[in-house]
């Protein structure tokens, strides 16, 4: 646009204008589709109420990792202090991918396993973990 503003055309919508194509893109797959035609990210934790009522966004679906279950998924400036550390969840079995949220196998590796993804799990993360 030329205000370098994108601005949703839907009926009735009375969203903000964005800054960005990207995420006016993003506006309209979460906002004007229905959820049957959205993907779908559910908690893999058993006795989670989100295992049945899934996440629409996969930023979501981390944030819910990261703040209800305490989880050591760190975020990409990597600001996270040994105090964040200390009250966080982990288990030396299993490593979450911060990219597609993938629980890998400390066994396997510290490269996601998920095809497409090869994530690497980062140093602070295994060490929490035992290894280097």
């Amino acid at each position: 646009s030329e205000s370098g503003l994108h601005i949703c055309l839907a009926s009735g919508c009375d969203s903000k204008p964005f800054k960005r194509k990207a995420d006016l893109q993003r506006h309209y797959r979460h906002r004007h589709c229905q959820d049957s035609h959205k993907k779908a990210y559910y908690c893999d934790y058993p006795k989670c109420q989100r295992r049945s009522e899934p996440f629409h966004r996969l930023d979501h679906c981390r944030d819910h990792y990261r703040e209800f279950h305490s989880e050591d998924l760190v975020r990409k400036n990597g600001k996270e202090g040994s105090d964040w550390f200390a009250n966080r969840y982990f288990s030396r079995r299993w490593w979450r991918c911060t990219k597609c949220l993938q629980r890998n196998m400390t066994s396997d590796g510290w490269t996601c396993g998920t095809p497409g993804c090869q994530s690497h799990c980062d140093t602070r993360r295994r060490e929490l973990r035992g290894y280097k």
